[in-house]
C-alpha cells in the first residue's frame, strides 16, 4: 500500500510490501525493501493529487520492473540448482563385444553417465570379484559410485538405484542378452519381456523392475 506524509519542506511517499513473502527477494540490488521511503521533493505543504498520483504510478512501474528482474534472477538460479548429477561409470567387457559398446553409447546420450570401456582379459574372474551372481551374468560389467551393474540395465534404473541408495543392495543386473533391452535392439522392433533384478551381498534379490514384451513390426 502507499501512505503520503507532507511537512514544511518535503511531502514523502511511504511504500509497504503488502505481501511478507516479497521480502524473501528484498535481497536483490534495486529491489524495494520491506519499508522504503523515498523523497519526492520539495514541498510547500501537500502536493496536489494529481502530482502524488503521477509519481505513484511512476513508482509501481518501477517496482514491477525490479520485481521482474528479480523473478529472472530467481529463475536462473532455480535452473542452475535443477542440473542433474552426472555420474562417472566402468565398462568392463570381453574385447569386440558390440552390444557391450551399443550399451555404453546409450548410457552416455542419457546425459547422466560419463562412461568409458575397458577391455577385460578374465571377465569371469572379475565377475567373481565383484559378486554378481552367476546365474545373472551376462555380457559387460560395470561399476558406478561403488555399485555393481551387470548386463543390458536401462539407465533409468541405474539412476534410481543411485538416488535411492537402498541399503545392502550391491547392484542390478539383466541376466543374459534380452532382445529389445537397451543395447540389444533390432531392426523390426519388439522386446522379450526381463527383469532387473537388485542382489544384494548376503545372497538376496528383488524385483527392482520388469519390463513386458513387445511385439516388433
Amino acid at each position: 500500500m502507499f501512505i503520503v506524509a507532507c511537512n514544511s519542506s518535503a511531502l514523502y511517499l511511504r511504500t509497504e510490501v503488502a505481501y511478507p513473502s516479497m521480502a524473501l527477494i528484498a535481497g536483490f540490488e534495486g529491489l524495494a525493501a520491506w519499508l522504503r521511503i523515498i523523497n519526492i521533493g520539495p514541498a510547500s505543504g501537500c502536493e496536489t493529487i494529481g502530482n502524488v498520483m503521477m509519481t505513484l504510478s511512476a513508482v509501481s512501474r518501477r517496482a514491477l520492473l525490479q520485481l521482474a528482474a528479480a523473478g529472472a534472477a530467481l529463475g536462473g538460479v532455480s535452473a542452475c540448482a535443477a542440473t542433474p548429477r552426472v555420474y562417472t561409470l566402468v565398462v568392463n567387457r570381453d574385447a569386440g563385444c558390440g552390444c557391450c559398446r551399443g550399451w555404453m553409447t546409450l548410457m552416455q546420450r542419457s546425459g547422466r553417465f560419463n562412461a568409458t570401456m575397458r577391455d577385460e582379459p578374465d571377465m569371469p574372474a572379475l565377475k567373481r570379484r565383484l559378486g554378481v551372481p552367476e546365474n545373472l551374468a551376462s555380457c559387460h560389467t560395470a561399476e558406478v559410485e561403488g555399485y555393481v551393474i551387470e548386463g543390458h540395465v536401462p539407465w533409468a534404473d541405474i539412476v534410481r538405484l543411485l538416488e535411492e541408495r537402498t541399503e545392502g543392495v550391491r547392484g542390478l543386473a539383466v541376466a543374459g542378452m534380452p532382445i529389445g533391452s537397451p543395447g540389444m535392439e533390432q531392426s523390426g522392433g519388439g522386446r522379450d519381456a526381463y527383469d532387473v533384478i537388485a542382489f544384494r551381498a548376503d545372497g538376496g534379490r528383488s524385483v527392482f523392475a520388469h519390463y513386458v514384451a513387445q511385439t516388433g513390426t
